[in-house]
C-alpha cells in the first residue's frame, strides 16, 4: 500500500489505482486490510473528483463489514451508529483490531 500511496502523491493516479487493486487481492479475507485499501481508494477517487465512485467504494466497505447501508440514510441514523461504533472500540481497549474481532463474533448490525 505504500507504493500506491507514493504513486498517488506523485499524481500517477492510474498506477496508484492498480497498486491498490493488487493490495486488495493480497489482503484476501483480512477485513481490516481490505478496509484500509478501500479507504485509500476512496481518498484517490475523491482527489480526482470521482465522488460517486467514492460512495460506491464506501458501500462496498460496509458490505464487507456485514453492515450494509439502507437506500436512505438520515443524519440521526449515522450519528447513532457512530456512537455505537465508538463505544465498541472503547469497550475493546481502544483497539480497532479487537473491536472488529469482537464484532465479527456478534450478529451483523442493522441500520433499521
Amino acid at each position: 500500500m505504500l507504493l500506491a500511496e507514493s504513486k498517488h502523491l506523485l499524481q500517477k493516479f492510474e498506477e496508484a489505482e492498480k497498486e491498490l487493486d493488487k493490495a486488495k487481492v493480497i489482503a484476501g479475507s483480512n477485513k481490516i486490510n481490505v478496509i484500509k485499501v478501500l479507504r485509500m481508494k476512496i481518498g484517490l477517487a475523491n482527489s480526482l473528483g470521482h465522488y460517486a465512485k467514492s460512495i460506491e467504494i464506501g458501500y462496498e466497505a460496509f458490505e464487507i463489514l456485514e453492515a450494509p447501508l439502507p437506500a436512505e440514510v438520515t443524519y440521526d441514523m449515522v450519528e447513532e451508529k457512530k456512537k455505537h461504533v465508538f463505544k465498541i472500540i472503547e469497550d475493546n481497549g481502544n483497539s480497532l483490531q479487537q473491536a472488529v474481532n469482537k464484532a465479527s463474533e456478534l450478529d451483523a448490525p442493522s441500520w433499521t
